[in-house]
């Protein structure tokens, strides 16, 4: 059985790269990320 976990439930303080980290060090398999559901949010994630 394969383990995962949403993007969201991880540290909103890290960077993109260190948020995967961390969960690659935990052991999970898989990070599920979900839609950037306006313009504004997707301004901030650039």
């Amino acid at each position: 059985m394969k383990k995962g976990t949403c993007y969201g439930g991880l540290p909103a303080k890290m960077s993109h790269q260190e948020r995967l980290a961390l969960a690659k060090d935990a052991g999970l398999d898989g990070v599920q990320l979900s839609g950037i559901e306006s313009v504004d949010e997707a301004a901030r994630e650039r």
